[in-house]
């Protein structure tokens, strides 16, 4: 099995998080404000930011570069151009940079979309989530299933973006056949990339807060498992690669930076909350939008860092790379007799395939990733 050429020792990605939202999705833990006052300030701080840490990345091409939030939708061209040329003024760019742009589809617009496609963005993350209105109204989600509809009709006549589209399942009170109408409307778009991502109740949430007190009641994990299964089973039917545990592509359209991460990729995250890695330590900036700005008017790096011990990044080399298709190299690993006799009893059960010194998990699999992933472990 090919892997994919998105990963060298020279190539590295620029993370750029956006901090503010229209309105709160109920389930969103991303850090974010909705207080927009200071949109224009903290632009200011983010080009401040990427100035002071252009030597970062002084011996690396940048591949890959992501603006997410948060919803960078909210940006005006102004405040994107700023970022982009900052970027361009400060880093080695690569002539085929992927540039990726999340929005919600109430900030888009013919208008809008033709700004992007003017300043350099080639590539959307769009967040329909669903078509159907009583889920994006329990969402608490800023746009309609009519602007998600307008707008992939607009995409489809008139621009030529790759872009990758988030829908979200295992929603309370919904029911398979939603989901599958769900996947059924996207589906006749041929959207180049589909994300499918389980919702999860996550503290410090509206969602988790309701789910504690009774009002929401999760579905159970029969249920969610039936979903992913049709889940891949309807997208590979329709000639989508299932290339990681959330993410379906068309031939050739997997997300360069994303990819990049699950094979270790160094990239820089650039605004409040975002996270950093270098290979050896863990950073992240301080997710507070006043302290952050406070810090960079100062000149001052708000973050805190971690070094990675050995066990550490062997441990996330096994739990990431078994969620891609790709899985992880059985040579690289240190097993002790009874990991490999696991290993073994995976491949019998029909839970793994080994092919090519990979151990490549199925979809049965996939379903026990983060189990499995603990069973291959270091002890620190």
């Amino acid at each position: 099995m090919h892997l994919p050429p998105y990963y060298s020792p020279d190539s590295a990605s620029l993370y750029l998080h956006i901090p503010f939202c229209r309105k709160a999705c109920h389930y969103c833990n991303f850090h974010f404000s909705t207080q927009t006052s200071y949109q224009d300030e903290m632009i200011q701080a983010i080009v401040a930011e990427l100035t002071l840490r252009k030597d970062e990345m002084k011996n690396k091409c940048i591949t890959t570069i992501y603006f997410g939030g948060g919803t960078p939708s909210v940006m005006t061209s102004n405040q994107l151009t700023q970022i982009l040329e900052t970027i361009n003024s400060h880093y080695s760019v690569a002539t085929d940079v992927e540039i990726t742009f999340e929005a919600n589809p109430d900030d888009l617009s013919h208008d809008y979309l033709s700004m992007l496609h003017r300043v350099g963005v080639n590539r959307l993350s769009i967040g329909l989530q669903s078509f159907h209105e009583k889920e994006l109204i329990w969402m608490n989600r800023s746009h309609s299933a009519d602007q998600s509809i307008a707008i992939l009709d607009i995409l489809e006549s008139d621009f030529d973006f790759d872009y990758s589209a988030d829908l979200i399942f295992g929603i309370p009170g919904s029911s398979l056949q939603d989901w599958e109408d769900n996947l059924n409307t996207l589906s006749r778009y041929r959207a180049p990339h589909i994300s499918c991502y389980n919702l999860t109740v996550e503290p410090g949430t509206a969602l988790y807060q309701n789910t504690q007190s009774g009002k929401n009641v999760p579905l159970t994990d029969e249920v969610q498992s039936r979903l992913y299964i049709l889940t891949h089973q309807y997208l590979t039917s329709k000639k989508y690669d299932h290339y990681e545990i959330s993410n379906y592509a068309q031939e050739g359209k997997f997300s360069k930076h994303n990819t990049g991460y699950w094979f270790g990729n160094h990239y820089i995250g650039i605004g409040p909350g975002a996270h950093s890695y270098n290979g050896t330590s863990r950073s992240w900036n301080v997710a507070n939008n006043a302290l952050y700005l406070t810090s960079l008017s100062e000149q001052h790096l708000p973050k805190e860092q971690e070094m990675l011990s050995m066990s550490n990044q062997y441990n996330e080399r096994i739990m990431v790379g078994l969620r891609t298709k790709w899985g992880v190299d059985s040579r690289t690993l240190n097993l002790n007799a009874t990991q490999s006799e696991f290993v073994k009893e995976l491949s019998a059960t029909d839970k793994a395939i080994l092919s090519n010194d990979r151990i490549i998990l199925t979809e049965e699999g996939r379903l026990q990733s983060d189990s499995i992933s603990a069973q291959l472990f270091l002890e620190e």
